[in-house]
């Protein structure tokens, strides 16, 4: 008897007992129900994981590990997983009850791409904002509609499985922060035909606590810095070309990056050790001088930066 899935949801978990229902009631509501949920705890110290168990499902595997990060927690519900496509799920998003039913429709109908993402909304606060690439259906370059603006996220994203017997598009468990970036740009290199679903079928909750959706302004981890030396090898792969301009695409998201920590910071000086090897030497020294304006000047000033260099073309 064929116990196989068509869909594993990986779901990583540390510490969201105010959010873990309503993102497994959003998975357990889907219109499409040839599937399992993989939940890793990743060494919750809350009531997270009562809060599964109390979810009497038999769809639903709870694996426990000592706390390792995101990373190693989607790696092993990559492991674990049955199914034919891991669809990625954060513990504190949810989906609307047409996205597995979408993705199903989207890969029979086109069964040699062997990923997919989605619009989404994002929630934080009284924000809300769509987020939806104009182009729908197939793509053929992955690198061009990223640097294009499509945005993807893993509440978005889904991947045959088959993709990860290529050890080196697992998740980097040695990073916290943009190591899902890395994945995406990894895989656009070698498979750049993607399926671009246009509709808004996630909901990213961007401001609960401990997130894992990137805020832009984390002052602890730098790592997004050096992206672009950690997909190298793959960047190898490609046009000469379209290797220097996504390369120039990543410099582009570093300066902004830097930007917005400089107009939301009281001492951008302290920090701005981190970006010389990566950002123009001229730039970070006219950023330190004007260090002393007050924030909501900077911030007035890094608005209005952000507004007239646009998204990188």
């Amino acid at each position: 008897m064929n116990n196989k899935k068509k869909f594993s949801i990986v779901i990583p978990l540390y510490n969201k007992e105010r959010y873990i229902k309503r993102t497994i009631k959003s998975a357990l509501n889907q219109t499409f129900t040839d599937f399992e949920i993989v939940i890793i705890d990743d060494g919750s110290k809350d009531h997270s994981c009562e809060i599964v168990e109390s979810i009497k499902d038999s769809r639903i595997r709870l694996i426990r590990q000592d706390n390792g990060g995101p990373s190693k927690a989607r790696n092993r519900g990559i492991k674990e997983a049955k199914g034919e496509f891991i669809a990625f799920l954060d513990a504190d998003d949810e989906w609307l009850p047409e996205k597995l039913k979408n993705h199903y429709e989207f890969h029979s109908k086109n069964p040699d791409i062997l990923w997919s993402c989605t619009g989404y909304r994002v929630k934080g606060g009284k924000r809300v904002e769509q987020i939806i690439y104009p182009y729908n259906d197939v793509l053929d370059d992955a690198l061009e509609a990223i640097i294009d603006g499509m945005s993807i996220t893993s509440s978005t994203v889904v991947i045959e499985k088959n993709i990860f017997n290529n050890q080196s598009f697992l998740f980097d468990e040695s990073m916290k922060r943009s190591e899902d970036r890395e994945v995406w740009y990894k895989i656009a290199c070698s498979y750049p035909t993607i399926g671009h679903i246009g509709k808004i079928l996630s909901i990213i909750h961007a401001n609960t606590l401990g997130s894992l959706c990137a805020t832009g302004l984390d002052e602890t981890d730098f790592s997004f810095l050096s992206l672009s030396t950690r997909i190298e090898k793959q960047l190898s792969s490609i046009d000469s070309k379209d290797k220097k301009r996504f390369l120039g695409y990543l410099q582009h998201l570093n300066q902004k990056k830097m930007l917005s920590l400089w107009g939301w910071n009281h001492s951008f000086k302290q920090i701005s050790k981190h970006f010389k090897p990566y950002i123009n030497s001229n730039v970070l020294t006219l950023l330190i001088r004007l260090d002393f304006m007050p924030l909501i000047v900077k911030k007035v000033l890094v608005k209005l930066y952000l507004i007239t260099i646009g998204k990188y073309r």
